[in-house]
């Protein structure tokens, strides 16, 4: 099973992060308002589910991904890029550090 969740191991190396963009200044990123907005005009009733057509999550010959929405939490956390400039979350409370809503995501479904 392949899950989108941020391990501690992960969070270790951290300290190597270059805080190039945090999430002040990101723009783009959708808020919990937008969401409910898009989503209130849909059928209550059907199920989600997410795609992506990131080249970085395909496998092989196939357009795209789906992931399932397994939980909503929140978070505290600041976002930054690794060295090798991979989006990150650096968890937990901090001068910089914003709350964020989180979706928990799996490829197995």
């Amino acid at each position: 099973m392949h899950r989108s969740t941020l391990t501690l191991g992960r969070l270790e190396t951290v300290e190597k992060v270059s805080p190039r963009r945090t999430a002040q200044n990101i723009g783009g990123i959708m808020k919990v308002r937008e969401l409910q907005q898009r989503l209130s005009k849909l059928d209550p009733e059907l199920d989600v589910l997410c795609y992506t057509e990131d080249q970085k999550f395909l496998a092989a010959n196939t357009l795209f991904r789906l992931l399932e929405i397994e939980d909503v939490n929140s978070t505290h956390g600041e976002q930054v890029r690794l060295d090798d400039g991979t989006p990150y979350l650096k968890l937990g409370k901090s001068p910089t550090s914003v709350a964020l809503a989180t979706l928990d995501v799996t490829s197995d479904f």
